[in-house]
């Protein structure tokens, strides 16, 4: 989705997955391909449909009643919308725990992103991922331009 490893090192010796495995956890990740044009089509509901076959998945290869769920990012915004489904089909029992990192829910005070970026920036973000269908991080890095922050 976005940055998928920025926040957990896959390097050994500092890997998150390294460290909970040598430990006894069996770990199963999910990242995001870089969309291209031809996944246009996926939309908020596709990820969280994702996520919710994976906590299915693993339920049914692991032979366990409940998972232990992590989300990162973006990532852990759609998991927690996948959560938060999960509990209104009655189904929130197979859901241990969830872990959240580098994840904004609440974005009424959303950080320094919001603050530096201008108007101007998300509307080229929404006109380029209008025209291309998605988003690429490369133009992304591109297209920003950083406006004086704004107070409220």
């Amino acid at each position: 989705m976005i940055s998928k490893f920025y926040c957990v090192d896959l390097s050994p010796e500092r890997s998150l997955v390294e460290y909970l495995v040598a430990r006894g956890q069996q770990v199963f990740t999910v990242s995001w391909k870089n969309a291209t044009r031809k996944e246009a089509h996926w939309d908020f509901d596709s990820y969280i449909d994702a996520i919710i076959e994976a906590v299915r998945t693993t339920v049914a290869v692991c032979a366990t009643d409940r998972v232990h769920v992590a989300g990162l990012c973006l990532g852990g915004i759609m998991t927690t919308c996948a959560v938060a489904h999960l509990t209104e089909l009655g189904e929130q029992d197979c859901v241990a725990s969830l872990t959240l990192n580098v994840t904004v829910l609440d974005t009424e005070r959303a950080g320094p992103v919001p603050a530096l970026a201008s108007p101007e920036t998300a509307a080229i973000a929404v006109a380029n991922s209008k025209r291309q269908g998605y988003l690429a991080g490369d133009r992304a890095r591109r297209d920003i331009r950083v406006a004086a922050p704004r107070t409220r």
